[in-house]
């Protein structure tokens, strides 16, 4: 009796779609920070910092000569960007080797399954946090030590990931 796949994989997908949406943990990807103008000082090209004059109509108004309490002198404000995604955590798999993952023995990695559609996201960001059960008190920074690996049964539909605590990896 041959199997019939058309009946098989829309299943495997339903399951492993669910196992990463119900038991998957949240990952954070943090990219790099995006930088815009202080509204609160005028910027100096020269120095690529805060002129130290205040730029009318700003928020905090300030003495000029003085810091901009807005930007702290910096002369422009710096905000995180991330994305959340779900994945299948597996610490310390003992199958990275077949994946050519190049690692360091001593450090804690980990795979993670999560869907194809995040690989783009998972590539530029500049490290991951894995949320743990106890979220805020055990949170792992990652960093990804191999490109995202595409599979799924008969059709790449996921992607497995190497993380690593080690920065180097």
């Amino acid at each position: 009796m041959a199997l019939d796949l058309t009946r098989v994989v829309p299943i495997y997908q339903e399951n492993i779609d669910a196992l990463i949406n119900q038991l998957g943990k949240t990952i954070t990807l943090y990219f790099e920070p995006t930088k815009t103008d202080c509204p609160n000082c005028i910027f100096d090209s020269t120095t690529g910092r805060s002129s130290g004059r205040y730029k009318e109509g700003g928020p905090i108004p300030f003495t000029n000569g003085m810091t901009c309490p807005y930007c702290k002198g910096v002369g422009f404000i710096s905000s995180n960007s991330t994305e959340d995604i779900k994945g299948l955590i597996k610490w310390n798999p003992k199958e990275f080797n077949r994946y050519s993952v190049n690692i360091n023995i001593n450090t804690n990695t980990c795979r993670v399954k999560t869907f194809l559609s995040n690989v783009a996201d998972i590539n530029k960001a500049i490290y991951a946090v894995i949320q743990s059960d106890t979220s805020s008190i055990l949170e792992q920074k990652v960093y990804l030590v191999r490109q995202p690996i595409p599979t799924g049964l008969q059709e790449d539909r996921y992607a497995l990931t190497y993380w690593s605590t080690d920065k180097d990896g």
